[in-house]
């Protein structure tokens, strides 16, 4: 390694600041915080007789991150502009300072062999040996705000090197900076137009979807309520509509419900009011189910999502891309201060239906018999149930007959000579030959056949099957539209406001955010398990249980390195599971083995970093890697709470008996990898080192040092300062239950003490369901949806009744805003 360069690349060119650098932080604080990437990031010396290194592999290892790095530079400066509350901002220039400065406490911590210098006028060998002592394993460490702060510049820094190096495979590949992706073998996914495409436009049939449905989306902007008033008095004269209505059938034909929009000025803020029959806040997998549901049996419904939506012609996207548009907190979403745990979820169109990996998996009977038991819920245990879960299986298509892929292989080869019960999934995808590893990206269908146009295959998400199934029944739609507040007189539910973001102009710049009030006779609270309870919490419902029991199927990687090329990026993520280790203590407490997705971003980003040399060695194994993740049914749940902003945080720690799970997991995935042939074993644990096969070695699980490593696996135990977690599945944080003094919602997904309000979507669930929980919370959603369109069918008129009641109300409002002036 390097070790001649006393100050950063780029150093001198910061205190010129020829990138218009922010300034929030001075010129030494830049110097700093760039002498410690370039030192995460540092070059690794290789050997002038070495050629077995392709170009790509020796850019990588040649890499710094310096601030001449273009587009590594931009992407830090977005995250800490853009991303970073700003107490956490300061928190970091109150570091950054100290760092930069001269004096007894520097003096102390900065320490080495240049001496007592700033940091970033030390050699670069010498900042590596610090941040390794910072980042370090210990429990104890002098100053732990610099332990929080390393590590948090630790994992920004490979982040964003990930996704500013995506970002330039999708925009300028050629350029000098973009060594990485080439450098593992990565191709870029191209996105193909689909036409003829078998599975568009089925009308509804269960096991097909639409890929490319057109969605249509309110506009709530005036120029489109004026054009809109112009039409209807068009179409009305057209049906001879005056002082009374003379029913025309054939005019009436096809044409859908309009909700009622005006617009109405308080002060110097402008106001537009929808109404409507029922109001969906989130077009997730539990608010797709109610569009469906309430639009089929004639009501009014409205679908409000803060996301925005992408056909599947657009998928897949960049993972730079994907991360900030189609993710909550643009992929950084985190637990802050207790747990190294981040959390991943969907923020778009279709929500988690449209970024998870197709698993379909039933809900167990062991958990099923506990929440019809423990939580009262009988409905669970009865037939009724049962149908709906086969409902939800045959709208999505879910197909077990799939290939596998080389580590779904593994998994499923290697839990078969160890004797662990491992079966194949069902997946989402209606059948068809579908495989294509970039789903968590968006799924664009992919097959190894493009010219059969019976051979294009996707995800049936409910963005391909059960939104266009509601958007043919009448629902409407709005995107981009944030809700603030449930509207509560008298303890009723009455409506929501929120605050709408129309797209950009033609000229690219983005307009004023609209203020929006929804009247409407229901409310459904489908925002998912983050925001859910947010929503509820600004509402300021009476009731103390909302964002307790949050559970989330916490989960660490392991890799297996082979000697044979694995193709990472060949075949669907998730066909495979191992259930062996579903019920370790007796109460269906356990976990399960499936295999990641290996999109870079989210498999070699999550690498845990001890040295630059040992980081870049293991990103360059990426052609010869499998990932394999236990995902266990916790326990003991967390919360989630609101910050000043209303915005929602977690509080969860992974409990003794959850982390004691997790450790056999990654215990038992290693044992997999092992019989299989695995050369080298990775956690994403920085305390755990890689285990390296012995060639001449037991090839059994018995080996003698393989059994030594696992047992330093077991003593780590998981606990902090090292641990790091994931979780792809939220759910509990508005329990069902049938005690308001222990849960948010009835058996009916009816919130205790507010009426005509409901939550539907996995924050229902009672405990966590210890599978991938997409058909759980469908299944469970289509019981609230049935009793919800069973209560309120009866007020709801036919299409062709509504239309012409609606038209004649709107024309009225828009003579009354003409004559007004409003």
């Amino acid at each position: 390694m390097s070790t001649n360069a006393e100050t950063p690349v780029g150093a001198d060119s910061c205190k010129r600041n020829p990138y218009g650098l922010p300034d929030f932080f001075t010129e030494q604080e830049w110097l700093v915080l760039f002498a410690i990437t370039s030192a995460v990031l540092a070059p690794v010396d290789v050997p002038e007789t070495s050629s077995t290194r392709t170009p790509g592999e020796l850019g990588i290892l040649s890499f710094s991150a310096t601030i001449d790095c273009k587009a590594f530079r931009t992407y830090i400066v977005y995250v800490i502009r853009d991303m970073l509350p700003p107490a956490s901002r300061k928190g970091m220039k109150f570091v950054l300072g100290l760092l930069a400065k001269e004096g007894f406490f520097p003096s102390y911590v900065l320490w080495s062999k240049s001496g007592p210098t700033p940091f970033h006028k030390k050699p670069l060998e010498e900042r590596i040996e610090l941040i390794q002592s910072w980042a370090g394993t210990d429990d104890w460490v002098f100053f732990p705000p610099l332990r929080t702060f390393t590590r948090a510049i630790v994992r920004l820094t490979c982040q964003a090197w990930f996704r500013s190096q995506s970002k330039l495979l999708d925009e300028n590949p050629e350029d000098p900076e973009s060594v990485l992706y080439r450098g593992i073998g990565f191709e870029k996914r191209n996105r193909v137009p689909k036409v003829n495409i078998r599975n568009v436009d089925r009308e509804g049939t269960d096991g097909m979807g639409d890929g490319l449905y057109p969605f249509e989306f309110l506009d709530l902007t005036i120029e489109r309520l004026e054009t809109d008033i112009q039409e209807l008095n068009a179409e009305l004269r057209k049906l001879n509509i005056g002082d009374g209505v003379e029913e025309n059938s054939d005019a009436q034909s096809g044409i859908g419900p309009k909700h009622i929009i005006k617009h109405e000025r308080s002060g110097d803020k402008e106001i537009t009011f929808i109404e409507t029959d029922v109001v969906i806040v989130g077009s997730g997998c539990g608010g797709a189910v109610v569009a469906k549901r309430v639009a089929e049996a004639y009501g009014r419904c409205i679908v409000v999502e803060k996301g925005n939506w992408y056909s599947n012609e657009q998928f897949p996207l960049s993972e730079a891309e994907a991360s900030q548009k189609i993710y909550e907190g643009k992929g950084l979403f985190m637990i802050p201060d207790k747990e190294a745990m981040s959390i991943i979820a969907g923020s778009t169109w279709g929500g988690g239906g449209t970024v998870n990996w197709s698993v379909c998996l039933p809900t167990h009977g062991i958990v099923r018999e506990e929440w019809a038991t423990k939580h009262g819920l009988n409905f669970f245990m009865g037939p009724e149930y049962q149908k709906k879960l086969d409902v939800v299986f045959d709208r999505l298509g879910a197909h077990r007959h799939q290939k596998h892929n080389h580590r779904n292989n593994t998994l499923l080869e290697g839990s078969r000579k160890l004797g662990y019960y491992a079966a194949s999934l069902h997946q989402n995808n209606g059948g068809t030959d579908h495989i294509d590893a970039y789903c968590a990206c968006g799924c664009a269908g992919h097959t190894e056949h493009p010219e059969d146009e019976d051979g294009w295959g996707w995800k049936l998400g409910v963005a391909q099957t059960y939104l266009p199934d509601a958007a043919r029944a009448g629902a409407e739609f709005i995107k981009g539209m944030y809700i603030e507040k449930i509207i509560i007189e008298d303890g009723v539910a009455k409506g929501v406001k929120g605050v709408w973001t129309a797209p950009p102009g033609g000229d690219g710049k983005p307009k004023e955010p609209l203020n929006v009030v929804i009247r409407a006779k229901k409310v459904v609270v489908s925002a998912g398990s983050l925001h859910s309870p947010a929503l509820l919490l600004r509402s300021e419902i009476p009731n103390s249980n909302i964002g307790h029991n949050l559970t989330l199927h916490p989960t660490c990687m392991v890799m297996g390195v082979y000697p044979e090329e694995t193709k990472p990026l060949s075949g669907a993520a998730t066909t495979a599971v191992v259930t062996q280790f579903e019920n370790l203590d007796g109460e269906g407490y356990g976990f399960k083995i499936e295999t990641t997705s290996m999109v870079p971003c989210f498999s070699l980003a999550t690498t845990p970093w001890t040295s630059p040399t040992e980081y870049k060695r293991r990103i360059l194994l990426f052609k010869h890697m499998d990932g394999y993740i236990p995902i266990v049914r916790d326990k003991v749940p967390g919360r989630v709470y609101i910050n000043s902003l209303g915005q929602p945080k977690v509080d969860y720690v992974v409990s003794e008996i959850d982390r004691k799970h997790l450790v056999e997991g990654i215990c038992a995935s290693a044992k997999i990898a092992y019989t299989q042939g695995a050369t080298e074993i990775l956690t994403n644990n920085p305390a755990i080192s890689p285990f390296k096969r012995d060639p001449n070695g037991d090839p059994s699980i018995l080996d003698p040092s393989f059994q030594a490593w696992l047992d330093k696996i077991r003593a780590n135990g998981l606990k902090p300062p090292t641990a790091v977690f994931a979780s792809a599945h939220q759910m509990g944080s508005c329990r069902m239950g049938i005690d308001p003094a222990t849960s948010v919602v009835d058996a009916a997904g009816k919130v205790w003490g507010v009426q005509n309000l409901y939550v539907a979507d996995g924050s229902v669930l009672p405990t966590a369901p210890g599978v991938n929980p997409m058909c759980t919370i469908m299944a469970t959603v289509e019981i609230i949806a049935e009793k919800l369109v069973a209560e309120e069918a009866r007020n709801w008129k036919s299409r062709e009744e509504r239309w012409l009641n609606e038209r004649k109300v709107t024309v009225a409002l828009a003579k009354s805003k003409m004559a007004t002036g409003i």
